[in-house]
């Protein structure tokens, strides 16, 4: 499974496909398979905002389970190897990214809504594939 990142804005956003050598975040307008996410936004506006690993993986997260966040507190309590260096500063690319893009709203409130879960990408030759 994926790490599914959605905004809530008062404009769209510009759209953008997945492109591996770009430094913009893809953009995607939302399909029949998320449109219920719809709900959880007052802005008129969601879509799908993709990392540079084209799903949201690559924008820090963690889940809530059994009472606690393991995620952070294994990170937290072992030492960083190369691997772990190269994850940080890659979610930092991406937040940093995310937040480029944000500001170019003009929006005094963007809402975002994070979500494991599939996503449908469909490719430049039309076929869709499942991330995850």
């Amino acid at each position: 499974m994926c790490f599914v990142l959605y905004v809530g804005t008062t404009n769209p956003l510009p759209r953008s496909k997945f492109n591996k050598d770009a430094v913009d975040l893809p953009v995607e307008s939302l399909t029949e398979r998320d449109a219920g996410i719809k709900q959880h936004f007052s802005n008129p506006e969601a879509q799908y905002v993709g990392s540079s690993s084209s799903c949201g993986c690559d924008f820090p997260h963690a889940m809530f389970q059994n009472g606690g966040w393991p995620e952070i507190e294994f990170y937290r309590d072992t030492e960083k190897d190369e691997v772990d260096i190269a994850r940080d500063m890659t979610h930092r690319q991406n937040c940093e990214a995310l937040v480029a893009l944000l500001r170019t709203t003009g929006d005094k409130v963007v809402e975002l809504y994070g979500n494991l879960g599939w996503r449908l990408r469909e490719r430049a030759a039309g076929t869709g594939e499942y991330l995850g």
